[in-house]
């Protein structure tokens, strides 16, 4: 949380940082990746409404990692390439394969994606 608290301090400012609230009763890191899908990110949209590249820094997506909790949307991409051809803006929308995330594993490479950890 330190990390995601420091982004936010970057990007937003101190008042908006996320308390520990959101993980009362969290023990695993299937709890803790749960907290974050369902409360964090929510939350995190409200902060950033309609600027995904910043929910994404604040949770240190810098690549196509399948870890991401955001992936592009290629076929929306497309559409807009196809209406207007000098657009560059990129789409995002949430990963599929956070529906799936269903074991300490799976929700472990998440949570390390996020805070820069390793394996």
């Amino acid at each position: 949380m330190r990390k995601i608290n420091a982004r936010i301090r970057c990007l937003l400012d101190k008042d908006h940082q996320i308390g520990h609230s959101y993980f009362i009763g969290v023990e695993t890191d299937l709890d803790i990746f749960k907290a974050i899908k369902n409360s964090v990110i929510p939350l995190l949209e409200e902060y950033f409404y309609n600027d995904t590249q910043k929910i994404r820094q604040i949770l240190n997506e810098k690549d196509n990692s399948d870890y991401n909790f955001y992936k592009k949307d290629e076929t929306a991409q497309n559409t807009l390439s196809e209406l207007d051809p000098e657009n560059e803006n990129e789409i995002y929308i949430l990963n599929d394969k956070l529906s799936s995330v269903d074991n300490e594993t799976s929700a472990h490479g998440f949570i390390a994606h996020i805070s820069n950890l390793k394996g």
